[in-house]
């Protein structure tokens, strides 16, 4: 009897060993399961946080320089007016087809020599704007460009509106860019959604 008495006493402490060790597993693994759960929740919120950035402040590390590459498209003059000036119309004639060839500095130079004398030629005023953006020379063309302009009753105001803004853009005069897209953005401009669009990335 005491045989078997301490058979069923060994047979007792080593199932309540073998509990013990399951129920500490089982106590375990909780523990393990939940800090993974966690772990892909703060992963899966991270990730949506970094979505609703791009989505929100999609233009927090855009230049200017890269907007106005965005922004800016050459000028395309499908006709121009003819002087009673001679001279005036072969330089005229001569700029524009330099403009085509895209060779801009040849061309500033022959509308240079044409607004120098007759500063009133407004067409020529406003494509020496044109051309000396295509060679980076911002402050000339914000020069032409506001001759335009105060000239009032034109063809060019809108295009010289829009250029003057995306050279204030450019040299970093963000509150005189702001100002000018926002007057842009309020008219009956063809450029006026897309003023209202930049000024969403500059503000």
């Amino acid at each position: 009897r005491t045989n078997l008495i301490l058979s069923d006493m060994s047979v007792i402490e080593l199932r309540n060993k073998l509990e013990s060790i399951e129920m500490r597993r089982r106590a375990a693994n909780p523990v393990h399961r939940t800090t993974v759960r966690f772990a892909r929740v703060a992963a899966t919120i991270a990730g949506a946080a970094i979505i609703s950035s791009a989505i929100y402040f999609p233009n927090r590390e855009v230049s200017t320089s890269k907007l106005y590459s965005q922004h800016f498209r050459s000028y395309e003059a499908i006709t121009y007016s003819r002087s009673a000036n001679v001279t005036t119309n072969a330089l005229f004639a001569s700029a524009m087809e330099a403009i085509r060839a895209k060779n801009y500095d040849m061309a500033v130079s022959y509308l240079n020599q044409i607004v120098n004398a007759d500063q009133a030629n407004v067409e020529s005023v406003f494509m020496l704007g044109v051309a000396s953006m295509e060679v980076k020379d911002y402050s000339k063309a914000e020069e032409m460009f506001g001759r335009v302009i105060k000239q009032n009753d034109n063809l060019f105001i809108e295009d010289a509106n829009w250029y003057l803004g995306l050279c204030y853009m450019v040299t970093e005069k963000k509150d005189k860019a702001l100002r000018q897209f926002e007057y842009i953005a309020d008219s009956k401009s063809k450029y006026n959604r897309e003023a209202r669009k930049l000024l969403r990335k500059l503000d």
